[in-house]
């Protein structure tokens, strides 16, 4: 009994020092997490809680939404690194004095690359291995619209255990017939293609019987107001969505870890040729070792027309970095082309050296 007391003691005292830390486990075991507070950069939180500042770069990859790993928004919620061990967990106390400032000068690549210029990043859209499940749907607009865009006033129905609050967004999406590979014939996925942004304005009570019957409203649903706050394209009123998750257009160039290729075999819009600036979808992602910044180099397979079929090299037909990696397929938009070429094409890792070279043609992030 007095070691159950003693245990209990322990156990106590350990969670009380855990949350004093300032550290946040969510449930479900995801990242530990650091608010933002005036001052704060990403070096200076990775010597915080790791005790090694040259891990930043990994730390923005973390956090696509952060535009300026250098100029911090307090209040902002950082997902930490997983895998990483901690440091002795530190407390976090007032800073009285004033904020370290970055260095006055910065290195090419230091302040990441902004693909702005190449494509809206919030409209890339992405392939998905199965059947996306939406949050719930744009049922209709205030002015009885049928396609919808940019400030119009409109009713989304959501599901009834998703917990909603005014000024919550979402991403208006659809989904593409079944996509199959281009060289195989497997079954890919769906490519799911952004069409906008709507925001949450109030909850509405009062459900009227006759949408229900309609259809415009299922039981078992919620009722909001929203406005279309964003559009990328017309939006059909029915149109499903999705939680709604910031992707900053800067980020950070990422060499490869490993040897990789794989190949482009999907293209927003479902479009057929593949030139500069298009927006484009890969066959592997996270789990596969890529990154968000990495860049790969697109291969064109030649032979000798000649009777003997005679392999030639490989011909670099252009670049592609990474904008989003998800844990089986990652988006990318074409930054430099030789010509256009076909989807099916191989994509492979580009050697660092060469990786800056391609780089250095791409606009660097504003400070």
């Amino acid at each position: 009994m007095r070691r159950k007391y003693w245990l209990a003691v322990l156990l106590i005292a350990f969670g009380v020092w855990f949350v004093d830390s300032g550290v946040c486990v969510p449930v479900g075991a995801q990242p530990l997490t650091h608010t933002v507070v005036k001052g704060d950069t990403l070096w200076d939180i990775c010597d915080q809680y790791y005790g090694d500042k040259e891990l930043w770069p990994k730390l923005w990859q973390m956090n696509p939404f952060i535009t300026n790993p250098h100029l911090l928004k307090p209040g902002d919620v950082i997902n930490l690194l997983e895998n990483v061990p901690l440091k002795k967990m530190p407390v976090i106390e007032s800073k009285t004095a004033s904020p370290p400032k970055p260095p006055a000068e910065f290195v090419y690549g230091e302040t990441g690359i902004d693909v702005s210029g190449f494509t809206n990043v919030a409209s890339i859209g992405f392939l998905s291995r199965k059947e996306v499940e939406p949050w719930g749907y744009v049922v209709a607009s205030e002015e009885e619209r049928v396609v919808l865009s940019e400030g119009d006033s409109v009713y989304v129905a959501m599901k009834k255990e998703c917990d909603i609050k005014p000024g919550d967004e979402f991403t208006i999406y659809k989904a593409s017939p079944v996509v199959k590979h281009p060289l195989i014939g497997a079954k890919l996925g769906y490519v799911i293609s952004f069409l906008g942004r709507v925001g949450i304005k109030e909850k509405l009570n009062d459900i009227k019987e006759e949408d229900v019957k309609k259809k415009v409203i299922s039981q078992g649903q919620c009722l909001y107001s929203a406005e279309i706050v964003e559009s990328y394209r017309a939006i059909p009123t029915g149109s499903p969505i999705l939680s709604y998750k910031p992707l900053s257009p800067c980020m950070q160039p990422m060499p490869m870890e490993s040897e990789l290729m794989t190949n482009i075999v999907a293209i927003k819009d479902m479009r057929e040729l593949i030139g500069q600036f298009s927006v484009v979808y890969l066959d592997q992602g996270y789990n596969h070792g890529i990154r968000r910044g990495n860049l790969f180099e697109v291969l064109e397979k030649k032979q000798a027309k000649t009777p003997q079929k005679i392999t030639l090299p490989d011909m670099v037909m252009g670049h592609v970095v990474i904008v989003e990696a998800r844990p089986d397929t990652a988006t990318g938009v074409v930054v430099t082309v030789k010509e256009e070429f076909d989807n099916g094409v191989f994509v492979n890792r580009i050697d660092w050296p060469d990786a800056k070279i391609v780089l250095s043609m791409v606009p660097e992030c504003p400070l």
